[in-house]
């Protein structure tokens, strides 16, 4: 009998360790091109570097000299051009956040495409490397733990999507986390995928996110709770055990 309350005591421990869910890491700053509250406006470039067009739900970016860049705000470029608190963003603590990730789409490709997000007015620069054969959705991580200069309360943020004459590039967002691990645990959650829905024409190349199984969601807000769905599966595995427990004891008393 005794075996028989070890067995199922030890079938209740497992069964609790497979449903109890592992909550992403939420990001600690992100940044929404496409809203109206944090898009970038399309005099945030100089036209002879790059073009913007701004979408209902993302960025298309034009680089027309290898150094194509897009800045926060609806400030023309000048007085304000990189400072995000003038697009309603908060500064960036990058003594803990490092790593950033933004999701992109290479409409036109070109050779040797790299993300570069630059912070401090380009003192420190975090690279990422392109997926150059993906017209998907993809998310392209930079870390910046290695940078010296990558610390401080930061005010001045630019991206550079691509950094190759004639790439033509959309952005959705733009976030940040503390590691790399947080990071890509956050996309394979799908925690950071978008529902692009203005962008249906089946005729062009700029074909939305196939990975249909996945939350698509904005990234959620640095202040907001994790998801607490699942919170009913957990209830679910209490009263399991508690059921097998009755059952074990009335067999012991039987």
């Amino acid at each position: 009998m005794k075996k028989l309350v070890a067995l199922m005591i030890m079938v209740v421990l497992i069964l609790s360790a497979s449903v109890v869910p592992a909550f992403a890491a939420e990001p600690g700053w992100f940044w929404d091109l496409g809203s109206a509250e944090q898009g970038a406006d399309e005099g945030l470039t100089i036209p002879t570097v790059s073009t913007i067009k701004v979408e209902d739900e993302y960025v298309t970016l034009t680089d027309k000299s290898g150094d194509g860049y897009i800045y926060p705000g609806t400030s023309s470029a000048g007085a304000h051009a990189g400072d995000i608190t003038s697009a309603g963003l908060d500064p960036i603590d990058c003594n803990t956040l490092k790593v950033v990730v933004a999701k992109m789409r290479i409409v036109t490709p070109a050779d040797n495409m790299r993300l570069q997000i630059l912070i401090k007015g380009g003192a420190a620069c975090a690279t990422g490397d392109i997926d150059a054969e993906n017209t998907d959705w993809q998310y392209v991580i930079a870390d910046g733990s290695s940078l010296d200069k990558w610390v401080d309360e930061v005010k001045w943020f630019r991206i550079d999507p691509v950094n190759a004459s004639g790439a033509v590039v959309d952005v959705d967002w733009v976030a940040m986390f503390k590691t790399v691990e947080e990071a890509q645990a956050y996309i394979s959650a799908g925690e950071g995928d978008t529902d692009n829905d203005a962008d249906t024409d089946t005729d062009t190349d700029k074909d939305t996110n196939t990975d249909t199984d996945k939350d698509e969601t904005k990234p959620q807000d640095p202040n907001k709770n994790p998801n607490s769905g699942d919170v009913s599966v957990v209830f679910l595995v209490v009263i399991a055990a508690l059921a097998l427990t009755v059952v074990a004891k009335k067999k012991i008393f039987a």
